[in-house]
């Protein structure tokens, strides 16, 4: 009697794997593979000299450090190493023009990644772009729930000697004041901030002399931290309005290279039609592909053409329009005389 037939297996994988490990013995390591290996190495850079390291990261701004930061944790290890890297995220900030000087509450590395890190101070999240100056934070909306509380909802009348000394929330907290009508319903306060207060607070010996030199120096700190954000918030509003005109500057530049370019290519006489009807400018002006704030390439022209091309193809249907309207007030004309 013959044997069975063995049945056939569908196991691709495991036939794969086989060959693979009876010729990965033979089989000399691919160039791609040794490519990569070298490639992935930013972490070995700080193999390097050290004074080679201080002098690559010493040509960064802070918006750089951030980044590096959250590559990998040896880099993210020696730039949060303050005795090593306290002169770079220094030298890095005082590069900026105008930017107001570290305050002494925050660290180099904690003011940059308030400036130009957009991720939540509390659970690493983002992107976050709104900074609240007062506080000089970034919350999500998930934390900012969590670590802040209506002014309107919290007294501290009720702590000893706080209404001996006539004292106010708002002097002594750092409030953020949002934007509409009802300021006094929305006005939130700091939690961290309140209970820092607080415990200090109690923590002071029970008399009306005590408690007032811990209110006053509590309203010192927050009258400075307010001065503060107000300067910081004016330099961010600065930084704005100038990366604006950058921006707006790259784009005209980059049109006026699309119409010399259409000029070049003979379609000067539409685009003169064009620029001479306000609605038909502003729609070429208003495609996406030349609105970029990039400078213009070989390529980059080739999509703008796709895109405008429809724009152009107008202008003929317009033109032989206007063309038969033009005979047809001439004929009436002729037939009037």
């Amino acid at each position: 009697m013959p044997p069975k037939k063995k049945a056939r297996s569908n196991n691709r994988k495991s036939t794969k794997s086989k060959t693979v490990m009876a010729t990965s013995d033979t089989a000399p390591a691919t160039s791609r593979v040794v490519l990569r290996d070298r490639r992935a190495g930013l972490a070995n850079i700080l193999d390097l000299p050290l004074d080679i390291v201080l002098e690559v990261f010493g040509h960064l701004e802070p918006r750089d450090l951030c980044n590096l930061v959250r590559t990998n944790r040896a880099i993210r290890d020696f730039l949060l190493n303050r005795r090593q890297s306290k002169a770079i995220w220094r030298d890095a900030r005082e590069r900026l023009g105008g930017l107001p000087d570290l305050p002494h509450f925050l660290s180099e590395p904690a003011y940059a990644h308030l400036l130009f890190s957009n991720h939540c101070h509390s659970c690493g999240k983002g992107p976050v772009y709104k900074i609240l100056f007062p506080w000089f934070k970034r919350y999500c909306n998930k934390c900012m729930t969590n670590r802040s509380v209506r002014l309107c909802t919290i007294s501290l009348d009720e702590e000893d000697f706080f209404t001996e000394i006539e004292g106010d929330e708002e002097e002594v907290l750092n409030v953020v004041e949002p934007s509409g009508d009802s300021w006094s319903e929305r006005a939130l306060v700091h939690v961290p901030q309140l209970e820092a207060f607080l415990q200090e607070w109690r923590a002071a010996d029970e008399s009306l002399d005590a408690k007032s030199a811990v209110y006053e120096a509590q309203k010192a700190k927050v009258a400075g931290m307010e001065e503060l954000a107000r300067a910081l918030e004016d330099w961010c509003e600065e930084q704005k309005r100038i990366r604006t005109e950058e921006l707006e500057a790259l784009r005209v530049e980059r049109f006026n290279q699309i119409c010399e370019r259409l000029i070049a290519a003979g379609w000067g006489t539409k685009l003169q039609r064009i620029k001479q009807c306000p609605d038909r400018l502003a729609q070429l002006q208003g495609v996406a592909s030349v609105r970029q704030a990039t400078p213009l390439t070989d390529k980059g022209f080739g999509k703008v053409w796709r895109d405008i091309e429809g724009l152009f193809s107008e202008i003929d249907i317009q033109s032989d329009i206007d063309t038969v309207n033009e005979a047809q007030v001439g004929e009436i004309e002729d037939r009037a005389e």
